[in-house]
């Protein structure tokens, strides 16, 4: 049995903020982490491609972060029939568009991560943070009656974690998913969360030893030209001379009941033989999954 003041369930940068604010506030003692797995200087990065996206969306966010540094893309989001690239918005159709991929077409815009989650560039931040990590993986979550504390988490290793203010930084539909004892929420509270519920996202990144493409847009590679399995969609970092890489992000959306590693080495072997087909040259590039 593990006991604290203040929990923060999560692992990506919403949930380090919130745990960083708390702890500015009420001191590292009382305030916890919970996550699957340690945080490394790979997973502070955002992954897949922009999700900065839509014309209201961006002009909020430049309104709420002005210190933030913004570029604003005038690409097109493309999409590859007939063998070639084609913009949304232009006479061809894509292939059927599944639940969430619509979102990747509206306009994108980047920004500099550091700007807004500033704590990333402080000096020994990761080795800080990781102290006060717990790395469990929660399996359900209920109301606690045990003194001090108003909620416990169950862990898969069977440690119970109790807290006196539970601050849920995973989605809404994985609070609703692991809580025991549903019938205690409110509807409002039901409603809520079962509406947040989306597929997970696959995502694969690619580190490639040579330039594949200059092409900036996000684009979107169907699965299949016959069955409506949805689309790889991506994007293409500039090749970094420094480091001779070029990145390849890609992201698809996948049923959970229908995410088994068989499953998704299959996927990632659709995408790689997409590329060969779209980029001859992919096959003679040394790409790191």
């Amino acid at each position: 049995i593990v006991s604290h003041r203040f929990l923060v369930v999560g692992s990506d940068l919403f949930a380090i903020a919130t745990y960083k604010k708390l702890v500015e506030k009420y001191g590292k003692d009382d305030v916890r982490l919970l996550t699957q797995h340690a945080i490394t200087e790979e997973g502070l990065k955002l992954s897949g491609p922009s999700t900065l996206r839509g014309s209201a969306n961006i002009s909020s966010f430049v309104e709420d972060f002005p210190e933030v540094r913004i570029n604003i893309s005038d690409k097109v989001s493309n999409f590859y029939k007939d063998m070639r690239f084609r913009p949304f918005g232009g006479r061809a159709k894509s292939e059927a568009l599944l639940e969430g991929e619509s979102f990747y077409i509206d306009p994108k815009a980047s920004f500099n991560v550091e700007d807004l989650f500033s704590f990333i560039k402080e000096e020994g931040f990761l080795e800080t943070l990781n102290e006060g990590v717990i790395q469990y993986i929660p399996v359900g979550l209920n109301s606690s009656e045990k003194e001090n504390s108003n909620w416990v988490i169950n862990c898969s290793n069977g440690t119970e974690v109790y807290c006196e203010e539970l601050f849920w930084a995973n989605s809404p539909y994985n609070f609703f998913e692991l809580h025991s004892n549903k019938t205690s929420l409110s509807d409002e509270i039901v409603e809520y969360c079962e509406e947040t519920q989306t597929n997970c996202t696959l995502n694969i990144k690619l580190v490639l030893e040579s330039p594949l493409t200059d092409m900036e847009e996000t684009l979107f590679l169907p699965l299949s030209y016959t069955h409506d399995w949805g689309h790889f969609i991506g994007e293409f970092s500039k090749f970094d001379e420094s480091s001779d890489k070029q990145m390849a992000e890609f992201i698809m959306f996948v049923n959970k009941n229908e995410a088994s590693e068989e499953e998704i080495s299959r996927k990632i072997r659709i995408l790689k033989k997409n590329l060969e087909k779209i980029f001859p040259n992919f096959k003679d590039i040394s790409a790191e999954e």
